[in-house]
C-alpha cells in the first residue's frame, strides 16, 4: 500500500511539472542572441547597395532585401539613417526577446566591402517607432552621463565579413547599476527597441553597414524552470510524509 501512495503521489509529481512546463511560455536566457538585419533606411536614396558584401545567415528580424548586402551611406547628410529593431526569435534557441529591459552587448557584421571602414557609432532608441526621451529616458535604468542616458557605442572594422563587438563606451554602461561608468561594452535594450546608425556629424562618415548581433547579459532564469524545481521539492516532500506514516 505504502510503494502504491508512492508511486502515485511522484505521478502527480511529474504530471504536474509537465502541465507547469507546457502552460508557461519560454522566456529568453542569458546569453541568447539575436541577429538583426536591417529593418529599414531614412533617406533611402542617400545610400549605395552593395549584394555581395553584407551578412547572408540566419537572421531574427528585420528586411529580407538586405540579404547578403551591406548599405553605405552617405558622408554627410542630416536624415539618412541605418536601422535596426531588436524583435523576432533567438537564434538556435528560438525564444522571443523578453519585454522585460535587459542589458546586451552588440556586434556588428562587418561588410567585406574594401576602405569604409571608419568610425561611426550605433545608438539606442529605447522605445522603438515611439521614440526616446532626451536628454533622459525613464524606461532606461541607468543615470548615463554628461547629462543624457542616451547610449551610444562605437564602431570601427577592417572588411572582415565577421561579428566584431562594439565598443567600448564612449556612452554605454560598464555594468547593470544604476550608477555605472560610460565606456562599456553594453546596452538597455527591450522588445522593439531600435538601434541605429546616423551620418550628420561634423566630421564626414565613411562606413557601409549590414547586420548587428545581440546577446543577452542579464536576467532571470526561465520560469518553467522555477516551477519545475519547486515542483520536484513538493514531490519529494509528499514521497516523504508517506514513509513515515
Amino acid at each position: 500500500m505504502r510503494s502504491l501512495t508512492r508511486r502515485a503521489a511522484l505521478t502527480v509529481a511529474v504530471g504536474l511539472a509537465l502541465l507547469a512546463t507546457a502552460a508557461t511560455p519560454t522566456n529568453a536566457n542569458i546569453g541568447d542572441q539575436w541577429i538583426l538585419q536591417i529593418h529599414h533606411l531614412d533617406n533611402s536614396g542617400a545610400f549605395t547597395l552593395q549584394p555581395g558584401t553584407g551578412y547572408a545567415g540566419l537572421f531574427s528580424s528585420g528586411n529580407a532585401a538586405f540579404t547578403g548586402t551591406s548599405v553605405l551611406g552617405p558622408a554627410s547628410d542630416g536624415v539618412a539613417r541605418v536601422y535596426w529593431e531588436l524583435s523576432g526569435l533567438s537564434i538556435g534557441t528560438l525564444r522571443p526577446v523578453p519585454t522585460t529591459t535587459e542589458q546586451y552587448t552588440l556586434e556588428f557584421y562587418d561588410p567585406t566591402d574594401v576602405g569604409h571602414n571608419g568610425f561611426n557609432p550605433v545608438e539606442s532608441q529605447f522605445r522603438g517607432a515611439a521614440g526616446e526621451t532626451f536628454p533622459n529616458e525613464p524606461l532606461i535604468p541607468w543615470a548615463g552621463a554628461f547629462g543624457t542616458n542616451h547610449q551610444f557605442i562605437a564602431r570601427d572594422g577592417a572588411d572582415s565579413g565577421t561579428f566584431l563587438q562594439l565598443g567600448p563606451g564612449p556612452q554605454a554602461p560598464v555594468d547593470a547599476s544604476f550608477g555605472a561608468a560610460p565606456n562599456g561594452f553594453n546596452m538597455w535594450l527591450t522588445s522593439g527597441s531600435w538601434m541605429y546608425a546616423k551620418y550628420n556629424f561634423p566630421f564626414p562618415i565613411d562606413r557601409s553597414w549590414s547586420a548587428l548581433r545581440v546577446t543577452q547579459v542579464t536576467g532571470i532564469p526561465e520560469p518553467s524552470t522555477v516551477i519545475l524545481a519547486g515542483i520536484g521539492v513538493i514531490g519529494l516532500g509528499i514521497v516523504r510524509r508517506r514513509r513515515k506514516s
